[in-house]
């Protein structure tokens, strides 16, 4: 626990998403004890008299044992050695606490426990602190009466409660309070452990997936459970939200509802008691009532803290329609150049869910899984992507495609562990920052054949481009004169490419087919024909997959080829129409595991030839699901 005197600045913050430090390592208490002060209380200033080594300010107390004179940046690291030094040392005491902090009065109960006899005179210590607001953070408001316990055998415990008021005084409120509580031998003052009393709402929303593909006329069914792991019942109240459909499509065409499992569907909100520890679980289902336009559904569950309207949970779940799904992660630091990728895939004829990570945090696992293709843009040299490296090897290792366009990333595995750079991407060695005003693809590969992709113009300056090394099973698809700048990797299930120039600065009207939407069309087709999402699993042969028919277009016969994996009982790979109507079934039965291959001859099951158009052909082993989209052309 660190006690700060009068700190005439804000510190390093320990708590943001990227801290070293959380809040069940460290809790902060800021005592501002000059006389006169803006932030000044008698609590405080008592407080210090207790130490009489506090003869400068700024001065820090870590557990009230160890004091450094000094604040700022410039000594953070000290601080942090200190606070290491302490973390290291264990507490024999436990603290639970809740409480509530309303707009007037509040309270705050904890339980103090202890592993081990506790000799001496124990006070148990409650302050009300300003946690986030225009005033410093942790500052010290209220200094609530303690209390002497006694905890003289293992196993001994004491509770304690108190009310408080809060007013205006020392100062207005202007942020989120919350109170430390601590326990301290009174003799030298050592701070046994301390704690934030936790938040009293809390809701924890969680999902197996969260996106799915369909063929027309289907429907596409997902589950949320929300639990309650605050420490006060709560009532929520749940509502769906549709953010975004095809064009010239409205909220009737795809149906979205949602109902408390064993309860019945609805569309409008509704309350639900969830008690302490409780877990509710709910479904949403998305229909197609159209059935002839593909496209992508972003559809959103969400329950909401009837005691807090600021605490929610919920999910956000994307259905695609005759359409492979894709994720686009937007991690360009809060600028719109991921507008360029959304505009490519839309003119190659997919549709992306935007992930904003400014807006809603890093991507989990669950996430990433739920997706055939992942498009991860990082913009600028600048990126965070690092800490998200094990969430990408576990979608590489399920059997996902990757696609990664990061000018910074490379520098920034220079402080990190490269499993990810070393044994994904295969990169061995790279030269950072070295630019390079052309891109050239590397004659007869599927993706960058014939490309020579300009730089410049806008809009991120080429300069921060990298070059680097690799070794096999990587392919180089993109090079300069100083190096390497893009490659291809196909291993253990997983595809994955890699620019290390920003795709943003592919130009969109330069001719074919050196141009944006060719990139990411070529890329995408060397990603192949997906199975319904990534997240189903995988086993020694393979997963299900159904490659794309070939010829395509066709008149009048095409070849399907598809894998099997093992242990399935019953396949079936049928054509539908955009109706959803079943004309031919070319597969019904039971296969052995592996690769197997059809042809249709563009007939239905009478063997009447079918007319021009879209059909879809669905691979079905076990519940599993892959389609393709085929197209008849006479």
């Amino acid at each position: 626990m660190l006690l700060g005197w009068d700190y005439p600045y804000d510190p390093p913050q320990p708590f943001p998403e990227d801290a070293i430090y959380g809040e069940d390592e460290l809790v902060v208490i800021y005592w501002h004890s000059r006389n006169g002060g803006v932030y000044y209380t008698t609590e405080a200033r008592n407080r210090q008299l207790l130490y009489p080594d506090i003869s400068a300010h700024p001065t820090c107390k870590f557990d009230a044992v160890q004091t450094y004179v000094g604040g700022g940046g410039s000594t953070y690291n000290a601080y942090m050695n200190i606070i290491n030094s302490r973390l290291a040392v264990d507490t024999p005491i436990t603290i639970r606490s809740k409480g509530l902090i309303g707009d007037t009065e509040g309270w705050v109960e904890a339980t103090f426990k202890t592993e081990e006899p506790i000799a001496g005179t124990l006070q148990a210590h409650f302050v009300l602190i300003e946690k986030v607001g225009e005033h410093y953070n942790w500052t010290s408001r209220d200094h609530l009466p303690w209390e002497t316990v006694t905890l003289a055998a293992a196993g001994d415990s004491v509770t304690v409660y108190r009310e408080f008021t809060i007013t205006s005084s020392p100062w207005p409120v202007i942020g989120d309070l919350d109170v430390v509580v601590f326990i301290e031998d009174t003799s030298p003052h050592l701070v046994y452990n301390a704690q934030f009393m936790p938040d009293p709402y809390v809701l924890e929303a969680q999902s197996p997936s969260y996106a799915e593909e369909i063929l027309p006329l289907e429907t596409a069914t997902y589950s949320m459970t929300v639990k309650n792991i605050g420490t006060i019942d709560d009532t929520v109240t749940v509502a769906i939200s549709e953010h975004e459909l095809p064009p010239g499509l409205d909220l009737a065409d795809w149906e979205a509802n949602y109902r408390l499992v064993g309860g019945s569907w609805m569309s409008t909100p509704s309350e639900h008691t969830i008690l302490i520890g409780e877990t509710l679980e709910f479904e949403l289902r998305v229909v197609d009532t159209v059935g002839d336009t593909e496209g992508m559904a972003v559809t959103t569950l969400t329950a909401t803290s009837n005691g807090d309207a600021d605490v929610d949970g919920g999910a956000t779940f994307a259905t695609f329609v005759g359409l492979p799904s894709v994720l686009l992660v937007d991690d360009d630091g809060g600028e719109t150049w991921e507008t360029y990728l959304q505009t490519a895939l839309a003119d190659t004829g997919y549709a992306a869910r935007h992930w904003d990570v400014m807006a809603e945090g890093r991507p989990g696992e669950g996430h990433l899984t739920s997706y055939w293709a992942v498009v991860w843009t990082t913009g600028t040299t600048t990126t965070s992507l690092g800490r998200d490296q094990d969430k990408l090897m576990a979608y590489l290792d399920g059997g996902g495609n990757l696609y990664l366009s990061s000018m910074g990333f490379l520098n920034e595995s220079l402080s990190l562990p490269n499993t990810f750079v070393d044994d994904y991407l295969h990169i061995d060695a790279w030269n950072s920052d070295n630019g390079g005003f052309f891109m050239t693809g590397v004659a007869g590969d599927e993706i960058s054949d014939g490309m020579n992709l300009g730089m410049l113009g806008s809009p991120i300056p080429p300069g921060g481009i990298d070059s680097f090394t690799r070794t096999a099973p990587a392919d180089t698809i993109f090079y300069a004169a100083n190096g390497s700048k893009g490659l291809k990797v196909e291993e253990a299930g997983h595809k994955i490419v890699f620019t290390a120039f920003p795709f943003e600065n592919v130009k969109t009207a330069t001719a074919a087919p050196s141009n944006a939407k060719t990139l990411i069309g070529r890329i995408m087709d060397w990603f192949g024909t997906p199975a319904a999402g990534v997240d189903g699993g995988s086993n020694e042969l393979g997963r299900l997959a159904l490659k794309q028919n070939f010829p395509n277009p066709f008149n009048p016969v095409t070849k399907l080829e598809f894998s099997i994996p093992a242990g399935v009982e019953h396949v079936s790979l049928v054509v539908h129409n955009v109706n959803g109507q079943v004309v031919r079934t070319l597969v019904d039965g039971r296969m052995t595991a592996g690769p197997h291959a059809v042809v249709w001859d563009g007939t239905d099951e009478s063997g009447e030839s079918l007319s021009s158009g879209v059909y879809f052909a669905r691979l079905t082993a076990d519940g599993e699901k892959a389609f393709t989209k085929m197209t008849l052309l006479k």
